[in-house]
């Protein structure tokens, strides 16, 4: 059974949530904005034998925040969730958002699943991507602009330094491709839905993962 608590306590785990996910949107948004300010500041500051190297690093860094932003999304789809089939549903149980998520972690665990490939029925999916795709398409756009940039620098500047570095690149871009079609908006949009299925099943079997 779950404890019964104050009205105050639901309302301020529901705010804290709601505070919680604006932190993560702004996060989100900020990061790339930083990453193209940093990058033309570092274009002016860097010398100009060395900034051959600097689409490497852009596009490495493009990688990381693409990876950080599918991950911090991935938990907001989670909060979301929870806070759809918790918070704003007065007949369901409530047990505290840290024990919730610790059980909800236990449920994957015992049935060794993995929440984002679960498979949604196309006529139920009425799935969430907000902003997301917006933030995915800058990304991919960045990194190609990048890559475009350092092959017409290589065509007027015939090295073998150039060349190397330009490989290089297309390789980091071709693993930045892969992984941005591993993650494409339309993957990601069933991620609420996906974790709605999940914390469903997590409070229907509570108490056979309470003995687990």
């Amino acid at each position: 059974m779950s404890i019964k608590k104050p009205h105050f306590q639901i309302d301020k785990e529901y705010e804290t949530l709601r505070t919680e996910l604006f932190k993560v949107r702004q996060y989100i948004f900020e990061r790339p904005i930083i990453i193209i300010t940093g990058s033309i500041a570092l274009i002016q500051l860097i010398e100009k034998q060395y900034s051959i190297y600097l689409p490497i690093i852009i596009i490495g860094l493009l990688l990381f925040n693409l990876w950080f932003t599918v991950n911090r999304w991935r938990s907001m789809a989670r909060i979301l969730a929870y806070i759809q089939i918790v918070l704003e549903n007065e007949d369901s149980n409530w047990y505290g958002w840290e024990t919730s998520l610790r059980y909800f972690r236990k449920w994957i665990k015992h049935k060794n699943i993995n929440v984002n490939k679960i498979i949604i029925n196309k006529e139920k999916d009425i799935g969430y991507a907000g902003y997301f795709p917006i933030i995915y398409f800058v990304h991919i756009f960045l990194t190609i602009c990048v890559s475009i940039v350092l092959f017409i620098y290589t065509l007027l500047n015939d090295e073998m330094l150039n060349l190397i570095v330009l490989i290089i690149t297309l390789i980091c871009l071709f693993i930045f491709l892969i992984y941005a079609f591993n993650v494409s908006p339309k993957k990601i949009r069933p991620n609420v839905e996906r974790n709605r299925i999940v914390w469903i099943e997590v409070f229907e079997h509570w108490e056979e993962l309470d003995t687990n």
